[in-house]
């Protein structure tokens, strides 16, 4: 009986002691900060997905890891990027590689623009009730929003003006491959680039950046308009282009990176450059600066 009881007693213990240790590791794992979430999860994939094709690709690619550097799969097209160029804008007008009639608007950029420029900080400094709406909308009616930004016009007047801003333009030459024995239509100004400062803490990235394809197919009126960027891949194609997009300088001394943004580092606002869809342009042997 006693032998009974020493055993029930001892597997108590272990399954108490098991409990625990599921416990305290799921705490670690709500613990951890969203970046090391996102990384966990996208490098199990990874090492999924690498086990998955390990012995086809090794015999098949000696150079795999350099490659991976400069190609990325994204749905069913395959993104090789051969080279890239970073235009200043002061220089846009001069060159003549990129043609104007590749640009989204038919023309080049005005290396003059100006565009306006409101410093918030010290009109919320003189301001404090614009502060308040400016940190809080929610707090406001519409009508109550107005009455406040109606009554300091003349101090946000004072502190708005016409400026330049500073700007690059940058073109990448790429090999784009539809993998299906189908066609496949791609929106290719999904795409984007993203500055990013060395340790990844600081970046910039703003929507519809792409403002050149020297290989669209949708070019007058509103269909330009509306589907310049769209480019229908026939089965198996590969298609040759140079892609440009136009940045603002908004990082000091950035690493440039090109390709998708993920929606979950996006909602957490983490830094896209994170994601497993997206290149750093100095990986690119060949580039020009």
């Amino acid at each position: 009986m006693k032998k009974v009881i020493y055993i029930v007693g001892t597997l108590m213990v272990i399954l108490v002691g098991s409990i625990l240790i599921f416990c305290v590791s799921q705490n670690e794992k709500n613990n951890i900060s969203p970046v090391e979430r996102y990384q966990e999860s996208t490098e199990n994939e990874a090492t999924v997905e690498a086990q998955n094709d390990k012995s086809n690709t090794d015999a098949q690619n000696p150079d795999k890891e350099s490659e991976s550097q400069t190609i990325m799969v994204h749905g069913p097209l395959k993104y090789e990027f051969l080279s890239y160029e970073i235009v200043d804008d002061s220089q846009i007008g001069q060159q003549t590689q990129y043609l104007p009639d590749h640009y989204y608007n038919q023309e080049l950029p005005d290396p003059n623009e100006l565009v306006e420029y409101q410093d918030r900080d010290a009109i919320m400094e003189q301001c404090p009730e614009l502060k308040a709406l400016w940190e809080n909308p929610e707090n406001y009616s519409l009508e109550e929003s107005e009455e406040i930004y109606n009554s300091h016009l003349d101090v946000i007047e004072k502190n708005t003006s016409m400026v330049h801003p500073e700007k690059h333009y940058v073109f990448v030459k790429c090999r784009i491959t539809n993998s299906l024995d189908k066609g496949f239509s791609q929106h290719l100004s999904e795409m984007t680039v993203v500055l990013s400062d060395k340790d990844n803490t600081n970046f910039s990235i703003s929507t519809d950046t792409m403002c050149y394809f020297d290989q669209a197919t949708h070019t007058e009126g509103d269909d330009r308009l509306h589907s310049f960027f769209l480019y229908e891949f026939e089965p198996n194609e590969t298609l040759e282009c140079t892609l440009g997009f136009e940045v603002r300088d908004e990082v000091d001394d950035p690493d440039y990176y090109i390709g998708f943004v993920d929606v979950e580092l996006q909602n957490e606002g983490l830094n896209p450059v994170l994601g497993k869809y997206m290149l750093n342009l100095e990986n690119i042997e060949g580039s020009v600066e």
